[in-house]
């Protein structure tokens, strides 16, 4: 935990030591964690009991919360290619040793309610997962690098998502040499198109035929290969979940925007925690 604190606070053990109430620099911050966590503590309110200041609880989380925010914000998106190849295992090297590899999916954080503005109720109302929701999307390198994006209505579809958030462009930006860039995406995608025009950036996804469709050996083949390599990004997904704050969804009396911004914390965090997904 330490170590994670050093690198938000970029080394600085002044900027570590900052309070914004009378509890100590290391309970702030353990109260951010088991708050984030959300495996001691289920409330704000809760956690502001704990430690004797229920008031100012809020102030502690948003502060400590800013500064992973802060400290994400600097940090790269992406891996570089050199450091994606120097760190992947080896048996990505068959089929990916030159390209760039994002594999991509979007996932939902459930609202515990139904709201009275009928526009958000419509708008945030997805039929695949039959309730209002955010959807956000992960991304995990071959290396193991992982990060969630911003949280949006859940009624848009996951093609919408793909192609609306500048992800293509974003990548593009980033690698910006002339290196093939390759997305892996799962069946709901229809994103080949918009990945070709920018860029000509090549997306991998299985197949989407008729049901009484009959595949051929290639395509079989192809399927089964993305389908292996794609089982990383289920494990992605499942960690970017893992804390039961977000686990829990978004109750009526909890604040959008702090919601909305641990799911982007929490995914970062989780790079310092767990072992690589790949």
């Amino acid at each position: 935990m330490l170590a994670y604190i050093s690198v938000i606070c970029d080394g600085d053990a002044d900027e570590m030591a900052k309070t914004v109430t009378k509890m100590t620099w290391f309970e702030e911050w353990f109260c951010y964690f088991e708050v984030t966590a959300g495996s001691a503590t289920n409330r704000l309110r809760d956690a502001g009991k704990r430690y004797g200041c229920v008031d100012k609880v809020k102030r502690v989380y948003r502060s400590k919360l800013s500064k992973v925010l802060q400290m994400r914000r600097r940090w790269p998106t992406y891996a570089t290619m050199e450091e994606d190849a120097a760190l992947r295992d080896p048996k990505w090297n068959a089929r990916y040793s030159d390209q760039f590899v994002i594999m991509w999916d979007n996932t939902n954080l459930n609202m515990n309610f139904k709201s009275s503005d009928s526009r958000f109720q419509y708008n945030t109302f997805s039929c695949y997962y039959n309730g209002n929701v955010g959807k956000g999307g992960v991304h995990v390198q071959l290396c193991g690098w992982l990060r969630s994006h911003e949280l949006w209505m859940g009624a848009v579809s996951d093609t919408e998502y793909f192609q609306q958030s500048g992800i293509l462009e974003q990548q593009m930006e980033f690698v910006g040499d002339g290196t093939p860039v390759t997305s892996i995406l799962d069946r709901g995608y229809r994103s080949v198109r918009a990945a070709m025009k920018s860029g000509k950036q090549n997306a991998l996804q299985p197949p989407f035929e008729p049901i009484n469709w009959k595949f051929n050996t290639h395509e079989i083949v192809s399927m089964d290969g993305i389908a292996e390599d794609r089982s990383g990004n289920e494990r992605a997904v499942k960690i970017c979940k893992s804390s039961r704050y977000l686990k829990r969804g978004l109750d009526p009396a909890q604040d959008i925007d702090n919601f909305a911004d641990t799911w982007l914390a929490w995914s970062f965090q989780t790079n310092f925690m767990y072992k690589r997904v790949l």
